[in-house]
């Protein structure tokens, strides 16, 4: 774990207990306690409070915090603004008139409530690490759970990770007309088998080509490329080393917008499909987040563009707009107070309206969609599930979108006047991304597949040898976030593996495997 500016402590290796505020910080408990009340937060979250309260005064960039708490993955800005949001939900902090954490706009996040140590004689009147064993497991002394030698790290690998992009002909659209119980027409085919990850289809204009991000196997590099249906040609939109996302066509067909992060910070970057000039590159007002959900969507006209960012100071996300004339942004929609916010922007093709889903937790969305001329708003979706990515049919008139809402993430479809979405015949199963092409029937999506396992580390027996890992639980669907329990014979975890997000428990051996937790699916 990185060493912070000015601080002789790593994040890590701080175990004592300590106040902020008026807060007790348990490490180890991950809980925030004051007076009779106790707040467990999850571990990332308090990876951010130990960060910050390592630097208190100080401003902590988004970047250090990043790196720090999340180091050797990539995550976007969002992430980082849940965890400050629920510190300041616990804590009662007001970010216009902060007493406990204060945002720096476009730079990062400054603790300004006093950090003390807990004096010696205080310290056995906390609740130790065994003071609330699990309603399942007996307790052991926690000394001996602890003996050197015999510590046990458990950390979340992903192996294998790959993602196919895949062209869908269906013609769904046309079934309406069959009569009963006729036989729905489509195929399947495969787009891209590259080694890593391809990510993030955008049909072009006419239709005959789609520009994709493509992450190379064992790295975090990402780049634009594009590729010819029904052909291999296959080619990099640009030369340059700059990380690049959401590729977004301009309505003529010969340049692709795009956003791209370098040592000079965040961008919006425009290059030419058919030539390998330098790319134009401009600012962007105000730095958008989500950009890995699809951040860039433009007008038909070419004259704007919308992307989801946060106003200010403050937690939640809005879609903004900006003139591409003026260069100037305004927010056009305002989520309720306390939610994640709006994110997701997409313009329909005729332009008269705007989707985007509204999220009042993490993966807690439903699908709004707005008028452009009125600014009038309108729910689509009641599902309180989570939408991970939308896109508008060709003819304005529905919307496909990839939700968890029939167990594992597949794609439904769903007109503005519909009381309730269908599910369509393809991307049944691990779909995302949809893309709708210009062609009758055309739908470009991302599907992937990936080996998750919970690793169990063990310290040899003496300074000299190396630490040693094994997986103990491995599944195709997500397992993460492992807890041990007191007396290290079993561990919780949050899995997919039922098709909701769900807690599990299994002994140290990965064996005897319970679900504690059913989520009804709507």
């Amino acid at each position: 774990m990185s060493k912070l500016k000015e601080s002789g402590i790593r994040v890590d290796e701080r175990r004592a207990d300590f106040r902020v505020g008026d807060w007790t910080v348990q490490t180890e408990l991950n809980s925030l306690t004051r007076d009779e009340e106790v707040r467990h937060i999850e571990p990332k979250v308090m990876k951010v409070l130990l960060t910050l309260s390592a630097q208190q005064g100080r401003v902590v960039t988004k970047e250090e915090l990043i790196s720090t708490v999340w180091p050797d993955t990539f995550v976007s800005d969002d992430v980082l603004t849940r965890c400050i949001s629920i510190l300041r939900g616990i804590t009662e902090d007001d970010p216009h008139t902060p007493h406990f954490i204060q945002t720096i706009p476009k730079v990062g996040y400054r603790l300004v409530a006093p950090v003390s140590e807990i004096p010696a004689e205080a310290q056995a009147d906390l609740p130790s690490v065994g003071a609330e064993p699990a309603a399942v497991l007996p307790q052991v002394d926690s000394q001996t759970a602890r003996r050197p030698g015999r510590n046990i790290w458990w950390t979340v690998s992903v192996a294998g990770l790959i993602f196919a992009m895949l062209l869908a002909m269906w013609f769904y659209h046309r079934s309406r007309a069959k009569p009963a119980g006729a036989t729905l027409s489509f195929r399947t085919i495969q787009f891209t088998s590259y080694s890593g990850e391809q990510i993030q289809p955008a049909f072009s204009p006419d239709g005959r080509q789609i520009a994709f991000v493509w992450i190379a196997e064992n790295s975090a590099s990402r780049r634009i490329y594009i590729k010819t249906i029904g052909t291999e040609e296959v080619k990099q939109l640009t030369s340059d080393s700059d990380e690049q996302f959401s590729p977004a066509w301009l309505p003529d067909g010969r340049q692709i917008a795009y956003l791209a992060s370098s040592s000079d910070g965040l961008s919006l970057s425009v290059a030419s499909v058919n030539s390998q000039t330098t790319p134009r590159k401009l600012l962007i007002p105000q730095e958008p987040s989500h950009w890995e959900q699809g951040a860039l969507s433009w007008a038909p006209s070419g004259k704007s563009l919308i992307y989801p960012d946060h106003s200010g100071t403050a937690p939640d996300s809005s879609i903004f707009l900006l003139d591409l004339h003026t260069f100037n942004t305004m927010s056009i929609t305002t989520p309720p107070a306390g939610w994640e916010g709006d994110l997701n922007p997409a313009y329909s093709p005729d332009g008269r309206w705007i989707a985007f889903t509204r999220a009042s937790e993490t993966a807690v969305r439903d699908i709004y969609f707005m008028s452009t001329s009125s600014g009038e708003l309108h729910q689509l979706t009641h599902d309180h599930m989570n939408i991970d990515s939308l896109a508008w049919t060709a003819d304005s008139s529905s919307i496909i979108f990839s939700s968890n809402r029939g167990g594992k993430y597949g794609f439904w479809k769903i007109g503005l006047k519909d009381k309730g979405p269908e599910r369509l015949p393809v991307g049944t199963e691990d779909a995302y991304q949809p893309a709708v092409g210009p062609k009758p029937g055309e739908l470009a999506y991302t599907q992937g597949s990936a080996i998750w396992s919970i690793l169990r580390f063990r310290q040899g027996s003496s300074k000299e040898s190396s630490v040693k890992s094994d997986a103990v639980l491995t599944s195709t669907q997500q397992d993460s976030a492992p807890s041990l329990s007191p007396d290290g014979s079993y561990f919780a975890f949050q899995s997919r593996r039922s098709g909701n997000q769900e807690i599990w428990i299994a002994s140290q051996a990965g064996d005897q495997l319970r679900q504690l937790t059913f989520r009804l699916v709507r």
